[in-house]
């Protein structure tokens, strides 16, 4: 059965991300054909196996950000990425950090490289739903968690040279940092070593509440 294209997204307007299951459920189960057809025709975006999107959604003034979460599942965005929307650290990267308690994960699309670093359970927080201008919802670290899951994820960052490379923006830490929040989160991840470099870092950057 030829599936009419325009009918097909009318179908699923409103949506951001759509599976392979939703596709069936209103086409059939022969739809996988029509949606590789579709793929080469830049109708629609491979977002990974079985997850699609439409290509308006992957352009501004839409942002890849709020993707992540429905590209791997549970996960937060974080790193220098989280860091990056929070105005903490002076460099870009283009892809897209985020943390889950999955294995790690890397994707590659349309939408831009998406990366998912594993954390244990206990250490899966920090995070809030945030939302665009444009309206868009997603998950983000919290400045303070952010930061600290730079840290687990570089245990070789342990000098304040090591400290400054990160290219953190000194001024905004001391600005945004609720000391009293990152200091719970310390206590709570229970690494006397990560403490220990947190407190490398907090002297790098004169974070003198941290002393």
């Amino acid at each position: 059965m030829r599936v009419n294209f325009n009918d097909f997204k009318q179908q699923l307007q409103g949506l951001t991300v759509f599976t392979n299951l939703q596709a069936q459920q209103m086409a059939g189960e022969h739809i996988a054909t029509t949606l590789t057809h579709w793929i080469h025709r830049g109708y629609i975006v491979r977002l990974r196996r079985g997850l699609y999107t439409f290509p308006e959604l992957v352009e501004p003034p839409y942002t890849p950000l709020r993707l992540a979460q429905y590209i791997y599942s549970p996960s937060y965005i974080s790193l220098q990425t989280a860091l990056h929307y929070h105005g903490l650290t002076t460099e870009y990267t283009s892809q897209l950090n985020s943390v889950t308690t999955l294995k790690t994960a890397h994707f590659y699309n349309d939408a831009g490289i998406y990366s998912y670093q594993t954390v244990q359970p206990h250490f899966y927080y920090g995070y809030n739903t945030v939302t665009t201008a444009q309206g868009e919802t997603m998950l983000m670290a919290t400045p303070e968690k952010a930061l600290l899951d730079l840290l687990h994820f570089n245990p070789t960052c342990r000098t304040r040279d090591d400290m400054l490379q990160l290219s953190l923006n000194g001024q905004q830490l001391r600005q945004q940092l609720n000391m009293g929040l990152l200091t719970e989160y310390l206590a709570r991840s229970t690494s006397p070593s990560l403490t220990q470099r947190m407190a490398v870092l907090a002297g790098a950057y004169d974070l003198d509440a941290m002393h």
